[in-house]
This record gives structure tokens, C-alpha cells and sequence, in this order.
């Protein structure tokens, strides 16, 4: 049944991930396609005139470059993390279904005794008996 829950937060997890990815996926051609032009006009940009930004960057232009590196920023940090954080975000809905599932009377076979010793350590510090970990 745990392995079921798990698998279950799991699946819903990956498929938010999924959609969000598949979401910015399709912004991040056009943020690329704007990343690229601006920095071909910088790199093409004479040497002998002056710089002044209207000139480089149109007000309309620096908007959707922003834009571009916004869109950008966000498909970094959901690559990063984004599966991760999503799991996080089911971790109280785990914690609160794990405190009572780690109550029942677990047996191991034998050689499974550091999983007898890790369920009883948990117990100890959801009972608050136990505040601390040491090795």
C-alpha cells in the first residue's frame, strides 16, 4: 500500500512537471530566437559609433527581451529542480499519511535489522522522544 501512495505522488508529480515543461518548451524557442538577435546586434554593432541603448535596444525590443530571459530563468529552474520542488510540495500530505503508516507492527527477515532500527528511530522522533540525530 506505502509503495502504491508513493508511486501514485509519484506519477502526479512528473506529470506537473511534464506539463509545465511542455508549456515553457514552446516560449523557449521564441526566447531564444530574441537572446540570439540581440547578441548579434551587440556583436555586429561597430566599433567606431556611439552606444546609446535606444539605438541598440528599442524599448519594444528590450521588453521581449526581458521577457526572453524571464522565460529562460524559469526553464533553468524547473530543469534544475522542478520535479524536486513539486515532490516537496506533497511532502506534508506524506508526512501526514507516513506518521500513521510507520505505527503498524512492521516484521523484517532476517539481516533487515537497520531497517527495524531506522522505523523505531522515526517513531522516536515523530513521538518527540527523540530530537536529535547522532551517529
Amino acid at each position: 500500500m506505502h509503495d502504491q501512495y508513493l508511486t501514485d505522488m509519484s506519477r502526479h508529480s512528473k506529470n506537473a512537471y511534464e506539463k509545465k515543461h511542455r508549456k515553457i518548451r514552446k516560449q523557449q524557442k521564441k526566447a531564444v530566437d530574441n537572446i540570439l538577435d540581440t547578441s548579434n546586434t551587440l556583436i555586429d554593432w561597430p566599433n567606431d559609433q556611439p552606444r546609446d541603448k535606444k539605438e541598440i535596444l528599442p524599448p519594444d525590443k528590450e521588453t521581449k527581451l526581458r521577457e526572453s530571459v524571464e522565460t529562460l530563468l524559469i526553464l533553468k529552474q524547473l530543469e534544475e529542480t522542478g520535479y524536486g520542488d513539486l515532490l516537496l510540495a506533497r511532502y506534508p500530505s506524506l508526512r501526514k499519511y507516513f506518521a500513521e503508516f510507520i505505527q503498524l507492527p512492521f516484521a523484517v527477515e532476517q539481516g533487515s535489522d537497520d531497517l527495524m532500527i531506522a522505523i523505531k528511530t522515526i517513531r522516536q522522533l515523530d513521538s518527540g522522544k527523540l530530537k536529535v540525530l547522532r551517529p
